[in-house]
């Protein structure tokens, strides 16, 4: 029997992480924004090492404003603080009390400053991410740094760096880089521990000051932002006071999160942290001063990357947040990571590709295809994986409702077929004639080898030399002036999405050969299934006559 290894056996044990959480507590009355007054001192509650709830002093020095909102500048102190190096990244959202009302939540820091001055954002403003508050229509306010104190210098938001665990390095970059292409710029950084401590077992406490993550990806691979819980009402909760994607679009998936120590720093001291556990529910809405979500089951696709290479198998398993126009990165950076883990790193080889989108509205998708890289078969897999889901997850027919993900790939050994030559039996023929071509092959470190291949001149084709290109499909068309644009569409010709699934359906795959027309609007006049990866092309010319 074929040996099978799985990321999320090894990782995570028999369910040993299943996650509890109990009741919140009693709620607190809200502190009214217009009886903020300097002066006025409190207690914020944060999550120390271990989730411990430990708290720490505050005192209200002003209101300040960044853009349409307001925030309380206070003045931290106390024992904690003095172990932890001050406040930090990962105490967003920590609740801060004036007595027994809420005030808000700790939100912004100063890198410049002593670690005791801290920026909160009121809770009546806050209320407007639970999700029956929210509207669509909100703009994000100007940055934290415009808001700037004397000696302290200037306010940045006290998220932690989106962190990450179950990734290689160039994969965490390739992360980096796709977000920022989606206009969500991110410091990304494999923060997130190994999950399978026995420390992490047992009860979580979903309460106020309690810290919870903003996951992007779950399961062998964890992508997301630890912050705090500010409130709990029923199955709503607000935490972290500020945007953590600023963007409408990304429905985080909700999740417990474990502090594993504190890291000083000269700028801003942060929390380690690490999401674990069976998701809570799904931050609905991202908003300026905070995210709301609500528990229960959290709106996740699943996906699952298989990688046979040889007698061994490996299986990488996670949950994807619902966010389409980001699902294409997620899958490239999942996908690149479980090849990184299966392979042990860069490697060349040749990859058999099987990807299958359910829906749950129409048929599956299945599509096939094979690719090969004397260098590092990797990277083309996952960006061929990457680009097949934007297609559709992207496409601007229809909404997508996808609701499972699956990618097959079987690693063999390099090689591969380079075109090197074509010439055509006959060179004069007339528009609508049929012929064949000799194509010659040269497979890796083999001797070379010819097929012939049959082709059609285009019955529309003028009087006149025309020129044709052989070209395997593992390989890009050449660019031409047209498809040099530097936006180019890649639905163009595609008038609905039910077309652009069937030409997913019936697109060939990487071992074939096609003849097709040099023009702007190549045409394919010939096909030949050679049996191995296609790579390169070759041009030979002939004449129409009448």
């Amino acid at each position: 029997m074929m040996p099978m290894v799985s990321r999320g056996t090894l990782r995570l044990g028999a369910a040993a992480l299943a996650l509890t959480f109990c009741a919140a507590p009693t709620l607190a009355e809200d502190f009214k924004l217009s009886d903020v007054k300097a002066g006025l001192e409190g207690t914020a509650v944060t999550a120390g090492v271990g989730n411990v709830l430990e708290r720490f002093q505050v005192k209200v020095l002003e209101t300040l404003r960044d853009g349409a909102l307001p925030l309380v500048l206070v003045r931290a102190s106390g024992a904690f603080l003095d172990g932890t190096g001050g406040v930090g990244q990962g105490f967003s959202g920590s609740p801060v009390y004036i007595g027994d009302k809420l005030l808000g939540a700790i939100s912004g820091g100063f890198p410049n400053g002593d670690g005791r001055l801290a920026l909160v954002t009121p809770i009546e403003f806050m209320r407007r991410a639970l999700p029956a508050a929210a509207t669509m229509l909100e703009v994000l306010p100007p940055s934290l740094t415009k808001l700037c104190v004397a000696g302290q210098g200037c306010a940045v938001p006290l998220s932690t760096p989106l962190s990450v665990s179950g990734l290689s390095p160039r994969a965490i970059a390739a992360l980096q880089t796709g977000l920022e292409e989606k206009g969500l710029p991110f410091t990304v950084a494999p923060l997130q521990s190994a999950q399978s401590s026995p420390s992490r077992v047992g009860a979580y406490r979903l309460e106020p000051g309690a810290p919870i993550a903003a996951q992007l990806v779950t399961g062998d691979i964890n992508i997301g932002a630890v912050g705090a819980v500010t409130t709990v009402e029923g199955n709503r909760v607000l935490a972290f006071g500020h945007p953590v994607f600023g963007d409408s679009r990304v429905r985080s998936i909700m999740q417990g999160a474990y502090i594993v120590g504190f890291v000083p720093s000269r700028t801003v001291p942060f929390k380690l942290a690490e999401a674990f556990g069976t998701p809570l529910g799904t931050f609905i809405n991202d908003r300026p001063y905070g995210l709301g979500g609500l528990t229960g089951t959290p709106a996740t696709l699943p996906l699952e990357v298989s990688v046979k290479r040889g007698a061994s198998l490996s299986v990488t398993q996670v949950n994807l947040a619902a966010v389409p126009d980001i699902a294409a990165t997620l899958a490239l950076v999942t996908t690149l990571g479980a090849l990184d883990d299966a392979l042990e790193g860069s490697a060349p080889g040749n990859a058999k590709l099987t990807w299958r989108l359910e829906f749950t509205d129409r048929a599956a998708l299945t599509y096939g295809d094979r690719l090969a890289d004397s260098d590092d078969i990797a990277t083309p897999i996952s960006r061929r994986a990457a680009l097949l889901l934007a297609l559709i997850t992207e496409n601007p027919y229809a909404v997508v409702n996808l609701k499972k993900l699956s990618l097959s790939l079987e690693v063999t050994k390099y090689s591969a077929l380079r075109i090197i030559k074509a010439d055509s039996e006959k060179k004069s023929l007339k528009a609508g004639e049929s012929t064949t071509l000799n194509l010659r092959l040269q497979p890796y470190r083999g001797a070379s080898l010819q097929r012939r291949v049959s082709f059609k001149i285009p019955s529309d084709a003028q009087v006149g030399p025309l020129r044709l290109r052989v070209r395997g499909l593992s390989t890009s068309r050449p660019r031409t002036a047209a498809s040099n644009l530097e936006n180019p569409d890649p639905w163009d010709g595609v008038l609905t999405f039910e077309e652009l699934l069937e030409r997913m359906r019936s697109r060939l795959s990487g071992e074939y050969a096609v003849v097709e027309t040099v023009s702007d609007d190549p045409v394919v006049i010939g096909i030949e299934n050679c049996d191995d990866v296609v790579t390169g092309w070759a041009y030979l010319d002939v004449q129409v006559v009448k």
